[in-house]
């Protein structure tokens, strides 16, 4: 623990951090200029003639989230708009996705399939419609954001890339691992190749690059580096894989016997990092209540499982599962055949796990001594917060030993 700021009978307050103010009215903290190491817990300590007080406060900081981008990949045809629509930020800490349209809420359906989070929204709909127009809602603790997309005014005039006179082409998803090599499917046989070309597009509405080409009785030209084509079944292998990789890839051949186009949609990850689980826990009676938290260093899209003897861990009477999953609150007697809880942590590319004893924790490990009231709230603010503690004067006029109080957190951003 470190020292923010002292105040003792007839002396003046002492900081010890800049950046704070303790407002004796009321012995709330107030802190200004919030960073991501402000996250944590704040103790109060309250002597006064009659007893003593202890109070704990635990401060998450959330970037607000941005305006979302939806991006699009259609095909229309006798009558029926088949979109994909994903959701996606620039910044903001802990989104959480959710598609509305004229009906309400979206959710899984014969016509909705939502992955990713919520993220995409893969429908199938007949147009006309009252209820072409979706909207994203992205939302944190802090924030709120809206975008819209009417699909009346997508499905028929845009033709995107895979699309040929208003029809679908050809259409396969690859997963790649960041800094890793992938190939692209050609699936047919290179022989009696007329021409060849491997053209990229980061969005159906982003004008295409010529990766590649191969043409009759010549040697293939590259247009990328890091890049190369198999001839044996027309593959693309990429190299390196970066970020600024992913999107879509249109395969185009044309031989004696005809034409063939092939779009794949190439996404990339990062593998995700041995987790870590982080511990709050109070042992009482026999029972050990605990907050474990399962957090990573990097990967991208993380899935978040509890698992436990007793298979997948599900929000029931003993445990309660928030943030996505992240966080795991249970309270569950001891000794138990099921001590052992695990995180696991998954992606489309990788998966990682952690596990945690929770025999070794409760009987031994000390934190915050019980008999002390804390609380731990979880409040946020994005430029100043005020950490409010009980009212200095009732402290004054108490004949009996203090109680818990609840701490409030009054977000002035």
């Amino acid at each position: 623990m470190i020292q923010l700021c002292t105040k003792t009978q007839n002396n003046p307050i002492r900081y010890d951090k800049q950046g704070i103010r303790l407002n004796l009215k009321d012995c709330s903290l107030e802190i200004q200029n919030l960073t991501e190491h402000d996250q944590g817990l704040y103790v109060m300590n309250f002597r006064t003639n009659l007893a003593f007080h202890e109070q704990v406060t635990e401060l998450r900081i959330y970037e607000r989230v941005s305006l979302p981008v939806i991006s699009i990949s259609e095909a229309f045809n006798d009558g029926v708009c088949n979109v994909s629509l994903v959701c996606s930020l620039e910044h903001g800490t802990e989104p959480v996705y959710t598609w509305w349209s004229g009906d309400g809420k979206v959710t899984a359906d014969g016509s909705h399939i939502l992955t990713d989070e919520g993220r995409r929204l893969a429908l199938s709909i007949p147009l006309p419609n009252n209820n072409s127009v979706y909207n994203c809602t992205v939302r944190n603790p802090v924030s709120e954001e809206t975008r819209s997309v009417d699909l009346t005014q997508l499905c028929p005039a845009h033709e995107g890339l895979g699309q040929t006179a208003g029809k679908p082409g050809t259409r396969r998803l690859v997963n790649g691992t960041l800094g890793q090599s992938v190939t692209l499917p050609g699936c047919i046989s290179g022989e009696n190749i007329s021409i060849l070309t491997w053209d990229y597009g980061s969005s159906p509405t982003s004008g295409n690059v010529q990766l590649c080409t191969k043409t009759q009785n010549s040697p293939i030209q590259y247009d990328k580096q890091g890049i190369r084509l198999n001839l044996k079944d027309c593959s693309l292998e990429i190299q390196n894989l970066t970020e600024h990789d992913q999107g879509l890839y249109e395969m185009n051949l044309r031989t004696n016997q005809g034409f063939h186009e092939q779009v794949t949609e190439l996404r990339i990850y990062e593998r995700v990092s041995l987790p870590v689980i982080s511990i709050s826990e109070a042992f009482n009676d026999g029972v050990c209540n605990v907050s474990l938290v399962c957090s990573l260093e990097h990967g991208t899209e993380p899935v978040y499982t509890w698992w436990s003897g007793d298979g997948k861990v599900t929000a029931d009477g003993s445990h309660m599962l928030t943030d996505e999953g992240r966080r795991l609150a249970l309270s569950i007697p001891l000794p138990n055949n099921n001590s052992v809880y695990n995180c696991t942590v998954r992606n489309p590319v990788s998966e990682e796990t952690r596990s945690v004893d929770l025999t070794q924790l409760c009987p031994a490990h000390e934190g915050y001594k019980p008999l002390r009231v804390s609380h731990r709230g979880r409040f946020t603010a994005a430029t100043i917060i005020f950490i409010s503690a009980i009212f200095c004067y009732m402290y004054y006029k108490r004949t009996s030993s203090v109680q818990g109080n609840v701490v409030a957190v009054t977000d002035k951003a």
